[in-house]
């Protein structure tokens, strides 16, 4: 059943940059962000926006403020809850506007090295943006790993690990960073940084991920966030 969260413009737009650069985890592999100066920029302009193929055969105009800020879209992206036990997760930003994001951890045959079990898996997590079911940005990691069954030790971990960034309604996409990151012997981090460039502005987005894996078999997505992160 899809998990669908509804968050409304005016809450979200009590947001300060102190309140957003809050949410980033003290837990984060990565530096915390110094200051943003995109909280109250639109994630899509206007125009490019009412020229979108899709919106001009729905015959739906927008005005700029019905158009949700990078600040109420990290504003949702803390109310996600994504793991093993909740897989997937749609919120509602109004106007046609969503995120999605969603993982999974899919085994693969175990491997019997003498009386151990090794457990092989490939963790996977994702989430975008999206204005009237097309996408505006996403960002995604996965990597293959084992663990012990008895000890839930984990033995291998894919390196390089996978990710992926890409963009549209003039947006355009890339990876800046990808590694996966040692919490402990029973738990990585997988984490990636990205940059969204926009075609017609001068300016760029920056996109965060991690999805932490464990020796058990479970993983949750966390510290995901939007916007012009400086470190």
């Amino acid at each position: 059943m899809k998990n669908i969260t509804k968050i409304s413009k005016a809450a979200a737009k009590i947001l300060t940059t102190a309140a957003l650069m809050s949410t980033i985890m003290a837990g984060s592999a990565l530096a915390e962000p110094k200051f943003d100066t995109t909280s109250s920029a639109p994630i899509v302009s206007v125009e490019d926006l009412n020229n979108a193929p899709i919106n001009k055969k729905m015959k739906k105009v927008y005005t700029a403020d019905q158009i949700p800020t990078v600040a109420e879209v990290n504003e949702a992206l803390k109310t996600l809850n994504v793991s093993d036990a909740n897989p997937y997760q749609i919120v509602d930003l109004g106007n046609g506007f969503t995120i999605e994001a969603g993982g999974s951890n899919a085994v693969q045959p175990s491997d019997q090295i003498g009386t151990n079990v090794l457990q092989n898996t490939t963790a996977t997590g994702y989430y975008r943006v999206n204005a009237l079911g097309v996408k505006l940005y996403d960002i995604s990691v996965s990597a293959s790993y084992s663990y012990d069954d008895k000890t839930n030790e984990i033995k291998s971990v894919q390196n390089p690990i996978s990710a992926n960034a890409s963009g549209g309604i003039g947006w355009v996409g890339e990876i800046t960073q990808k590694k996966a990151y040692k919490i402990d012997n029973k738990a990585w981090d997988l984490i990636a940084d990205a940059n969204y460039s926009y075609i017609k502005l001068i300016g760029n987005y920056a996109g965060h991920i991690e999805v932490r894996f464990t020796g058990t078999g479970n993983w949750y997505m966390h510290d995901t966030y939007i916007g012009d992160s400086h470190y």
